[in-house]
């Protein structure tokens, strides 16, 4: 028995053998928007010496989370990516984000944010019970471009332009985002003052935060009709 397992014949104790060690979880994490170079997660988890991420990425390997792929051109660079398995552990991850968000308050001095979290974020705040209609929505955060696309009450984010014409476009100015996530500052305040703008339909705008509620105020999603009236007409 090796001294870095629990040693115990449990269920949760065999996860955390393996998902236990500082910084395995942000690199799941990161992966969940799609893969990753190595470069990749130097910049995301600064602070993580190079010699610790290659034996955290060779232990997901062994244990079957990832694996390592060929991006297709231009790229054609080594990355990685997350097996079946690896990805089973999209819903746990969430989890664990939606009970964080709600010790979640602004960054404070030194917190690093890096504006591709958002993507992940936005599956996180996702509703499926208010996704009545299919939409697309590509989002610029602080120059890095996400996006959402929902079909049939799922949703799909990932990194860079969306693959397919959106109805909405969102452009965020620096902070404003993660302040919106949290709920400090509500959407509709953010698009008056001048901090958030969009372009399309403008009732794209109100289905896009009627689906995910923590964009609206109070993350009241009954209140999210009269929240628009002085910067949406439809």
């Amino acid at each position: 028995m090796s001294d870095r397992n629990y040693g115990q014949f449990c269920a949760v104790a065999q996860a955390l053998d393996i998902l236990g060690e500082r910084w395995t979880l942000l690199i799941i994490r990161d992966l969940l928007t799609g893969p990753k170079r190595f470069r990749d997660f130097q910049r995301s988890l600064r602070g993580m010496g190079t010699n610790l991420l290659s034996s955290r990425l060779k232990s997901l390997e062994a244990h079957g989370l990832l694996q390592r792929i060929t991006l297709p051109p231009p790229a054609s660079v080594d990355a990685y990516d997350l097996t079946s398995r690896g990805r089973d552990l999209e819903p746990v991850i969430i989890a664990m984000a939606r009970w964080g968000l709600k010790s979640l308050q602004e960054p404070e001095n030194g917190e690093r944010y890096e504006p591709e979290w958002a993507a992940f974020s936005l599956r996180v705040l996702f509703r499926p019970e208010a996704a009545v209609t299919d939409l697309a929505v590509e989002i610029n955060v602080e120059g890095q471009v996400i996006y959402a696309i929902v079909v049939d009450r799922a949703a799909q984010t990932g990194i860079g332009p969306c693959p397919i014409e959106p109805d909405l476009r969102m452009y965020f100015d620096d902070g404003t985002f993660q302040k919106v996530a949290v709920g400090t500052l509500q959407l509709a305040e953010a698009i008056a003052g001048g901090l958030a703008r969009m372009e399309g339909d403008p009732r794209c705008l109100i289905k896009f935060s009627e689906m995910f509620p923590l964009v609206v105020p109070a993350g009241n999603p009954s209140a999210t009709a009269q929240a628009w009236p002085t910067v949406v007409k439809t």
